[in-house]
């Protein structure tokens, strides 16, 4: 920016070349007129060096910094730290970085309308009652104020793996379910259940009880 020495321009060409550099962005009001001294000063370079001119080096970099990060036609969004509400989203796509202003085009898209739920269901406490044939009806109330239950699964003792927990009416859709579960006939005198839950936006909650 602001060379105007053909010298000081050829020697610029013959250094981006020698990196295999595949072109230059020049400010177009101090570069010089091709030259005798400006082919000179190059050394053959100018055939080999893309030549780009613009009236505002700065402004072109952030246009071409934006394009380089749109190549990725998704885009990750954390919505962790957003309140809970319904949201919309507007992306606007302009040419004003490489335009007068008056001749600039723009669009804009609005999303559909979505929720965004960072709050984790709310597990009541674990109920247990022991049946005639030593086994434990082991009961618990689930409830999320804005996204449905969408999965809940339990172990007892030092279980390794998850196994599923089913709501009365068999399907885990609504935002309050009851959850139930039959334990098999168990060795010792008091046992520990596990019970995880999740809603349809992801969120988790864990609570323990003793049967």
């Amino acid at each position: 920016e602001e060379v105007t020495d053909p010298r000081n321009i050829g020697s610029i060409i013959r250094s981006a070349a020698s990196f295999n550099i595949d072109g230059l962005i020049i400010k177009e009001r101090y570069f010089p007129s091709e030259s005798k001294l400006l082919y000179k000063s190059a050394s053959g370079c100018m055939e080999h060096i893309n030549l780009f001119e613009v009236s505002n080096i700065s402004t072109t970099l952030k246009f071409l910094k934006t394009k380089k990060e749109l190549t990725d036609p998704s885009y990750t969004w954390d919505s962790t730290s957003m309140p809970n509400g319904r949201y919309e989203l507007k992306v606007e796509a302009t040419d004003k970085l490489s335009n007068m202003e008056n001749e600039a085009i723009s669009i804009k898209k609005i999303s559909n309308p979505f929720d965004i739920d960072n709050t984790q269901p709310v597990l009541a406490e674990i109920k247990s009652n022991p049946t005639d044939d030593s086994t434990f009806q082991i009961s618990c109330v689930v409830t999320d104020e804005l996204s449905p239950i969408s999965s809940a699964s339990y172990k007892i003792d030092s279980a390794e793996h998850w196994q599923a927990m089913f709501p009365e009416d068999g399907i885990l859709d609504s935002h309050r379910e009851v959850l139930l579960l039959e334990t098999k006939k168990r060795e010792g005198e008091e046992h520990t259940i596990t019970i995880m839950v999740a809603d349809a936006s992801g969120n988790k909650s864990v609570a323990r009880g003793s049967f």
